[in-house]
């Protein structure tokens, strides 16, 4: 005899559902790479006023910091998991878009000097 066997669904409602899922999440994320920020602006202006000498730590250390503090000393609720889940996407694209800031800067001011320098030298020939 041959008998059937039901595999569970492994989709959970509509993709908009789905997407709204990891809202909590990335808010959290953001939330915590803006504390990052604001303890890098008031640490250095806080040193600067009481003349320290004090490390420029950049906010995305200082975010991964509070994140390793918050993630090693408190449990996630299960509302955040799935939108922290995600932090490696928005940490790559972050790297990402900051590098192609760095080359896209190097690449008009080269491309400025050599466009300008390569049209001279056109001109006299």
């Amino acid at each position: 005899m041959a008998s059937s066997i039901s595999l569970p669904r492994v989709g959970s409602g509509s993709p908009l559902l789905n997407a709204l899922r990891i809202v909590p999440g990335v808010l959290l994320l953001a939330g915590i790479g803006y504390a990052g920020k604001v303890l890098e602006r008031s640490g250095n202006a806080y040193a600067k006023a009481h003349h320290w000498t004090f490390p420029n730590i950049e906010y995305v250390l200082w975010a991964i910091l509070i994140g390793l503090v918050i993630s090693n000393t408190m449990t996630i609720p299960k509302l955040f998991q799935s939108g922290i889940d995600t932090y490696e996407f928005w940490l790559k694209l972050g790297i990402v878009l900051l590098g192609s800031r760095f080359v896209l800067a190097d690449v008009l001011k080269l491309g400025g000097i050599s466009l300008g320098w390569s049209s001279s030298r056109s001109r006299f020939r």
